[in-house]
């Protein structure tokens, strides 16, 4: 399986010396958007704080984008959301620590992600 699109990120702190990831098919058309957000948001929530640096999910819908970039924001944390523009509904979503990563490039097959 090829990706819709790859994106580079430059870490803007130079002492970081680790980057938590999580990953999570959501099924589209087959969960309850609401559920997912909630799940997310407390997945990502450590101490009161944001727990993730970059977060991908895949099967996401461009309706349920915004929810899930929403859910996501926790302890005053920003994140910059990417939703991929090909695959129809079922969509590659990416999210990544606005204050930690800058985004830098994106390259894609024909078109380009859509920022939330």
């Amino acid at each position: 399986m090829r990706l819709p699109f790859i994106f580079a990120l430059l870490a803007t702190c130079a002492s970081a010396s680790e980057i938590r990831v999580l990953s999570w098919n959501v099924e589209s058309g087959r969960n309850d958007p609401a559920v997912i957000a909630g799940e997310l948001s407390a997945l990502n929530t450590v101490d009161g704080k944001a727990h993730y640096d970059l977060i991908c999910l895949t099967e996401v819908t461009p309706v349920n984008a915004p929810t899930y970039a929403k859910a996501v924001e926790v302890g005053g944390e920003r994140y910059t959301p990417l939703l991929s523009s090909t695959a129809y509904d079922d969509r590659i979503m990416l999210l990544f620590r606005s204050e930690r990563f800058q985004r830098l490039d994106v390259v894609t097959e024909n078109n380009r992600p859509t920022e939330l």
